[in-house]
Parts: C-alpha cells; sequence; structure tokens
C-alpha cells in the first residue's frame, strides 16, 4: 500500500536532520583531535622527540702543493765596466733550502765579468762596447728551480746610458734637445718640448775635455748642436758653504734647489767658472744644463769645495740621488 505523500515528506525530513547531525559531530571531533595533537594532558606522557638530522658529512680537502720558486733581484740594471760591482739577491718560495749556486752568462769571446757565492757581480776591468749578461741563481738542491735577471754592462769610458728615468747607479736624468745650427747660448727648455728627442742618464758630470763622435743611445748622428736638461738630487752630508767649478765646453748653468750657483753660458772652449752657496745637510734638488755648439769637442765637468776642505774635488757619483 504506497506510504502517503506527507509521511514521505515527513520521513525524508528525519534522515536529512539525523546526517546533518552526524556531519557536525563529525567536525567537531574532528577539531578536537586536531587541538590534542599540541596539547599535552596531565597524566599522559610526552610524546617522544625526533631524533635530530645527522650533520652532513663534508670530504677533507687535499692539501695543497705550494710551487717552489726562484727570482732575482738586482741593486742596478746597469753597471759600468771597470770592475764596477752590483749586488745580486735570491728570493726562495716554498723550500726550507735557501742555497743557491750564482752563475752570469752572456756573449761568447767577450770577459762577462765574475759573481760571488754571496751573488756579487764584479763588472769586466774593459769593454769595448755595451753587452747584456744574465744573472742566474739556482736552487742548490734542485737544479731545475733557478731565476734569472738581465744585467746590461756599458764600457767605463761611455758618457751617457739609455734610460726612461733614473737609477740607483745612474741617478742623474738628461732629457736631450736638438738645437738649430749657431745657437749661442742655452735655450729656455720649456719654450721647445718639440725639440726634445730622448732621454739619457749619467752617474756624476766628469767628463774632461775630449772628442764627441759617440753620440747618445738610441740617437743616431747627434754629435753637435745639441742641449742636455739634466736634474736629479744632491745630497749632503755636512751643512755649511759650498763652493762649486763647473767646467764646460760649450755653455753650461747650475742651480740648485732654484737658486743660480755657477753661470758659465754662452759659445766658447772648455773654461771654468764658480760660484758658491750655503746648504744644509740633507737632500737638496739641482739642475744642471748643457750645450754643445759645432763637432766636436766637448766638456762638462762639476768639481766641489766642501767645508772644511781647501781642494777642488769632481762631485763624487755617491753624492747624487735620483
Amino acid at each position: 500500500m504506497p506510504i502517503p505523500r506527507n509521511e514521505q515528506f515527513g520521513h525524508y525530513r528525519g534522515i536529512l536532520m539525523n546526517f546533518r547531525a552526524s556531519s557536525i559531530s563529525l567536525v567537531c571531533f574532528t577539531l578536537m583531535l586536531a587541538c590534542s595533537e599540541n596539547t599535552t594532558f596531565k597524566g599522559n606522557p610526552p610524546s617522544a622527540a625526533l631524533p635530530p638530522k645527522a650533520a652532513d658529512v663534508q670530504p677533507v680537502p687535499e692539501a695543497t702543493v705550494l710551487e717552489t720558486t726562484v727570482s732575482v733581484d738586482l741593486s742596478a740594471t746597469e753597471v759600468r765596466a771597470g770592475k764596477k760591482p752590483v749586488q745580486a739577491t735570491a728570493i726562495v718560495k716554498n723550500s726550507e733550502n735557501q742555497s743557491v749556486v750564482w752563475t752570469v752568462t752572456g756573449p761568447e769571446g767577450v770577459d762577462l765579468g765574475t759573481i760571488s757565492t754571496k751573488g756579487v757581480y764584479t763588472s769586466s776591468e774593459t769593454l769595448k762596447g755595451e753587452i747584456t749578461v744574465t744573472i742566474r741563481a739556482t736552487l742548490a738542491s734542485d737544479s731545475k728551480i733557478f731565476g734569472t735577471q738581465l744585467l746590461k754592462v756599458i764600457p767605463a769610458e761611455s758618457i751617457f746610458i739609455g734610460c726612461s728615468k733614473g737609477n740607483e747607479v745612474f741617478p742623474i736624468e738628461a732629457e736631450v734637445f736638438r738645437l738649430p745650427v749657431d745657437t749661442q747660448r742655452l735655450p729656455e727648455f720649456d719654450a721647445i718640448p718639440n725639440d726634445k728627442i730622448s732621454i739619457v742618464c749619467m752617474d756624476q758630470f766628469n767628463v774632461p775635455e775630449r772628442s764627441f763622435d759617440d753620440g747618445f743611445p738610441g740617437v743616431e748622428n747627434l754629435n753637435e748642436w745639441f742641449a742636455l736638461h739634466t736634474k736629479g738630487k744632491l745630497n749632503i752630508s755636512i751643512a755649511g758653504d759650498y763652493q762649486f767649478r763647473l767646467r764646460s765646453d760649450d755653455g753650461s748653468m747650475f742651480y740648485i734647489n732654484g737658486t743660480t750657483v755657477v753661470e758659465n753660458n754662452g759659445l766658447h772652449q772648455a773654461e771654468a767658472r764658480e760660484g758658491s752657496i750655503t746648504l744644509t745637510a740633507g737632500v737638496h734638488d739641482f739642475v744642471l744644463d748643457y750645450y754643445q755648439g759645432p763637432a766636436n769637442r766637448i766638456a762638462l765637468e762639476l768639481f766641489w769645495q766642501v767645508p772644511g776642505s781647501s781642494d777642488f774635488v769632481i762631485v763624487p757619483s755617491n753624492a747624487f740621488q735620483k
């Protein structure tokens, strides 16, 4: 017998209400369970802690093997012939054995000079032309490990060496200018920058009267109508009055700290002029200008008379600094 419509409606309504109640109960139970996971109730044992994560094991780096090297340092890169010394120093890295063996090599058939067990190179007595020698330091415990340095050796009578600036052995820097024929006096160097053709270096002003056919390093066919604008530092060990004598062929001028000390200008044969100045102990700037007229005789000598002395002597090379 079919169920009346109103009874069917009531039946389905009851089922729906029971379902909703069950769903609400399930949600509440789920929420309570979630909350209880983060709450320790009295009487309940604490949950066991997870063991800490083991640290990653890093591989042990391999030991770095440092290469043993030898290098050479020279107290100067140029030297004159005539038994002049240059100190060589070996720099040995990453080796307990610091001992080296010194040797010198160069062109065949030429006296190359010598080098001692302590690295002191001594130039040959005489030399006809410029040479370059190789200073070598070889590790005593391993002949395959060595260092080298080049050294230029020039004839003892050479006045100039080629350079870009003064150094410990040749501290005087000289700018070379070409001059017009028949120049009568030293030029104003600041006014002729385009006539500068080279730079050379000197160790002192010690050129007695002589012929000059050599010219300049790196400059061909320049033995007349040229000028030198030289500069450097003069080391004064004793304070006092200094007398200077400047002998030249042709004209020359000498300045210390911007003050004219000796004027020997003009076109003339070798002749000397003198001047004096009071100097304190220490290092002083100097300028010496010189020019050569017609070929082929030249002279350029700078003497001084130091406090307490009555003699004029050539200013020694060790009085000059770069």
